[in-house]
């Protein structure tokens, strides 16, 4: 058996699949809340989800920051930070085990599953409360020398001041951002609902927001030379509302090449993550 697995900020998920590919289903709960609790709770539902069988390796998806056996900074759970995760889940196991970004394990069940398939350059957007991502090129995902490739928060877009936690893009065109923008309407949902029934300031706000974001795309068509680009994350539920503003924005801002970069919306869902674990465990040469 191979494990996937998905550490949220509120929800652990764990999967299973047998030597032929085939799969039990998504055993979720609470995330546990110290290092030890959570090692227990990916042992005890892995060994569960295995069904008694050997566990040959497992992969683990983490927001944030991560190498392949250490997180750095695990922002929503600050107490992983320098915790020998891979290691203690591995041992436990009796198995290899590796690290990865949550955006990462998106983008391989996109590449396996979803609106990536066939593809071999791609650059994933996990727009949600903050602005993370991933790059695929030739068939495998791209880590970096420190394992953080995909920090796309950090891309200077808008006018920001430094911060360490929050780059530009984030601060501007995250979800975070547009919560903050939607007060007068109660929020970021609230926004989106009076844009859709034709508020004039509301559809302002959204125009000026999807700039933004186009921006952003602009500058990722343009360094990676994707065959496209996903959005992922709750925001992505919005792309429709977003989609002309950011297009204008993209052609306007990207390289001749990168111009015509499709933007898209990713297909799985909040399940993605769990899927692309899987996946990483499964095939982990995909890991460059």
């Amino acid at each position: 058996m191979t494990l996937g697995v998905d550490v949220g900020g509120t929800h652990l998920r764990v999967l299973a699949a047998r030597g032929d590919g085939a799969r039990g289903g998504v055993h979720d709960i609470p995330v546990p809340r110290s290092t030890d609790a959570l090692v227990d709770a990916i042992t005890e539902l892995g060994l569960e989800a295995a069904g008694g069988a050997p566990v040959r390796s497992v992969a683990v998806g983490l927001p944030g920051w991560t190498t392949a056996s250490v997180p750095r900074w695990v922002p929503n759970l600050p107490f992983l930070d320098g915790a020998p995760l891979a290691a203690a889940v591995g041992e436990r196991l009796g198995t290899t085990c590796t690290l990865l970004n949550d955006a990462q394990a998106t983008l391989l069940a996109e590449r396996s599953e979803g609106v990536l398939r066939g593809r071999t350059a791609a650059v994933l957007v996990a727009l949600g409360t903050g602005i993370g991502g991933a790059v695929l090129l030739d068939g495998r995902i791209v880590r970096g020398h420190r394992g953080c490739a995909g920090s796309f928060g950090w891309l200077p877009v808008g006018e920001t001041a430094a911060d360490h936690q929050h780059g530009g893009w984030e601060q501007n065109a995250s979800g975070a951002a547009l919560e903050a923008a939607g007060r007068p309407w109660g929020g970021a949902e609230g926004l989106v609902a009076a844009a859709r029934r034709g508020d004039d300031a509301a559809t302002a706000v959204i125009q000026r927001f999807g700039t933004l974001l186009g921006r952003g795309t602009a500058a990722l068509a343009s360094l990676f030379d994707p065959e496209v680009i996903v959005v992922a994350g709750g925001l992505s539920d919005a792309l429709d509302l977003l989609r002309g503003p950011t297009l204008r924005a993209h052609a306007a801002y990207a390289s001749p090449a990168g111009r015509d970069v499709p933007v898209v919306r990713a297909a799985l869902g909040p399940g993605a993550g769990v899927v692309g674990a899987l996946r990483a465990a499964t095939e982990p040469e995909v890991l460059r």
